[in-house]
């Protein structure tokens, strides 16, 4: 390769690399809340949240927060999520709430409207507030 071309091929990887790249959460049409873990554990202990944990089958096995489900992000389908239930918040979490922001405008673009809320912070979050897991 000549260094004309390898100038060339530097100078065009590093304007690829210069832009950004959003996730699908970055769409202005997508409507989030976002809670604590006080307020999933305090929904959770009244049967007003059900959980959905999109993390990975391994991130799972390693611990998760007892009566969640999972629906891991890779192989996520909306038509998959629990149907919305009177009375009942449905939360979207992952380790620290980013993946959970993609899964709640992927839910939003099927058409789930009542998907909005992500428990910021993750399971991350969840540990460090002293909520117990399980395997």
């Amino acid at each position: 390769m000549s260094h004309f071309s390898r100038r060339r091929l530097l100078v065009a990887l590093g304007a690829a690399t210069a832009l950004p790249i959003l996730p699908a959460c970055a769409d202005s049409r997508v409507e989030t809340t976002h809670i604590d873990a006080a307020a999933v554990k305090a929904g959770l202990a009244d049967g007003s949240i059900t959980l959905v944990d999109v993390r990975e089958p391994d991130e799972w096995a390693a611990g998760h927060v007892e009566g969640a489900t999972l629906l891991p992000l890779s192989r996520f389908d909306p038509a998959r999520l629990p149907p919305p239930a009177p009375g009942k918040t449905l939360v979207i979490m992952c380790r620290s709430g980013n993946r959970s922001q993609t899964a709640i405008a992927l839910a939003q673009k099927a058409g789930r409207s009542d998907v909005k809320t992500n428990f910021a912070g993750g399971i991350s979050a969840w540990v460090a507030a002293g909520g117990r897991t399980v395997r």
